[in-house]
């Protein structure tokens, strides 16, 4: 990186994630608070962008309280990504999906209710960064782009199949999927295989037997 130096751990968490990229095998990067886990994801992404692998657009949901830092890492380690924060009310993020989310004339209906963007409209942004529960409030409009890559920060939100944010993210066109974590050791045997489940349904499935949810 032209502007810091990543420490030798991250730069090995960071080929891992390049390798399996190349394997077509979603991941999740597991490691305690303060090891940059964020640095390892956006610089990951950067590097696919700037070796001509994908262009993105790429979706991160995040604590609305940790976008700050997002912001902040994207700024210095990816200075060429086009980031757009994706917050607000519901006026101020319809004037982001009029002016930020694409070059083309009329691909997003104004007004304060978000609307699916018309499929053929090319994404102006390279990054998106957003909050669990705008995905859920607006995942009509988010729903509608292919995103090359989702990566979820603090992905025990996840923990849960049936919840909204699970079943929202469910509905997404997502090429690749990222999950940010603390050690699995952290995580029981439950919150663990949801995780899975999510980044593999077809080899982690959940059968459901006398109404008690079940393992497969």
């Amino acid at each position: 990186m032209n502007r810091g130096q990543l420490h030798p751990y991250q730069l090995e968490g960071i080929n891992w994630l390049r390798h399996c990229w190349s394997q077509k095998t979603d991941a999740i990067l597991a490691d305690e608070m303060g090891l940059g886990k964020t640095i390892q994801s956006m610089t990951f992404l950067y590097s696919l962008m700037k070796e001509g692998h994908s262009k993105g657009p790429f979706l991160i949901a995040a604590p609305l309280s940790t976008l700050i830092n997002w912001e902040r890492e994207a700024e210095f380690w990816s200075p060429d990504f086009y980031v757009v924060t994706y917050i607000g009310d519901k006026d101020s993020r319809s004037v982001i999906r009029e002016h930020e989310f694409s070059f083309a004339e009329g691909a997003v209906r104004s007004g304060p209710k978000a609307q699916r963007m018309k499929s053929d409209a090319g994404v102006k942004f390279h990054v998106l960064l957003t909050s669990y529960e705008l995905i859920n409030m607006d995942k009509a409009i988010l729903s509608s782009i292919p995103w090359e890559a989702l990566v979820v920060d603090e992905a025990h939100r996840l923990k849960n199949n049936q919840s909204l944010f699970f079943r929202t993210l469910s509905e997404f066109k997502i090429n690749y999927r990222l999950l940010l974590t603390g050690t699995p050791l952290q995580n029981n045997l439950e919150e663990l295989f949801h995780l899975l489940n999510f980044l593999s349904p077809d080899r982690f499935k959940v059968t459901v037997a006398y109404d008690d949810q079940r393992f497969s």
